[in-house]
């Protein structure tokens, strides 16, 4: 690996340092021969004690990014609160009563909404059915 490449410690999390480069290191095992040896860099970690082999020359592989699917938008509890206008019902966390048409608690911001147990979209809490799949919020 080059000198310059930052490597985080698998332990603590800190920045490992550069120990030794190129030191040669015996392969043992049952096919071995005394000859037999790899060329590798050892990284420590000044936080932790901790020492990384990597082989000389090895270049990391960025890692692939996969993608989740985000949390619906549609609630943005930083922006400014208008009541709803359905009947009142108390917030299961804070017990604040508030309209049922509410998408999220005013005071603790709990949402309203729960992601259905079968295809995972969200819907309103108040919903038996999920609008989406047609499954019931207790069917098994």
């Amino acid at each position: 690996m080059k000198a310059n490449t930052p490597v985080g410690c698998p332990q603590c999390g800190g920045q490992m340092d550069l120990w030794q480069e190129g030191r040669r290191l015996a392969m043992t095992g049952l096919f071995a021969s005394v000859t037999d040896w790899v060329e590798v860099d050892i990284y420590s970690c000044p936080a932790c004690g901790r020492l990384a082999f990597f082989r000389t020359n090895f270049v990391p592989q960025p890692k692939k990014h996969v993608p989740v699917e985000p949390e619906p938008t549609e609630v943005d509890t930083a922006a400014f609160y208008v009541p709803g206008t359905g009947e009142l019902v108390r917030c299961p966390v804070c017990g604040k009563e508030h309209p049922r048409d509410d998408a999220f608690c005013p005071l603790c911001g709990t949402r309203r909404d729960r992601p259905c147990p079968w295809c995972g979209k969200w819907f309103p809490a108040a919903q038996p059915v999920c609008p989406y799949c047609g499954h019931s919020r207790d069917e098994e």
